[in-house]
């Protein structure tokens, strides 16, 4: 984190969730579909995979010392207390930004844009 922080920049997000458009400069935007990711942390500390919806995840513009304030929250899901961090529930998701890489779960799968929609009940599932 700290070896990346100088790099860390917001950049320009358009974002259109259920056919609502939105264009904003964001350090972080992203979607999330269970609470933990990226080694514990509990970035979307309300999701539920079976509730037919995505969380959006927004980090908004910060500076770097606030930036350091937030980052450890995130493991224990406080960061959602901060109001340059703004969750909501969509069905539908379309994110464009510059440019820059998208990644899921860790993994840069390519240039946005980014679409992703909740189809529910499409996946049965069988346990003992």
């Amino acid at each position: 984190m700290l070896l990346e922080l100088p790099k860390f920049k917001p950049i320009q997000y358009r974002l259109v969730a259920d056919g609502v458009e939105r264009n904003f400069k964001a350090m972080l935007c992203g979607v999330a579909n269970v609470k933990n990711f990226g080694g514990g942390m509990k970035i979307s500390p309300s999701s539920e995979w079976s509730d037919g919806e995505i969380e959006v995840f927004i980090l908004h513009e910060v500076s770097r010392p606030k930036l350091l304030k937030i980052f450890p929250t995130v493991y224990k899901g406080e960061h959602v207390r901060y109001k340059e961090v703004e969750i909501f529930k969509a069905k539908n998701v379309r994110i464009e930004n510059a440019g820059f890489p998208m990644t899921c779960d860790g993994e840069i799968i390519g240039p946005a844009p980014f679409s992703v929609s909740i189809q529910p009940a499409a996946l049965a599932l069988l346990s003992r």
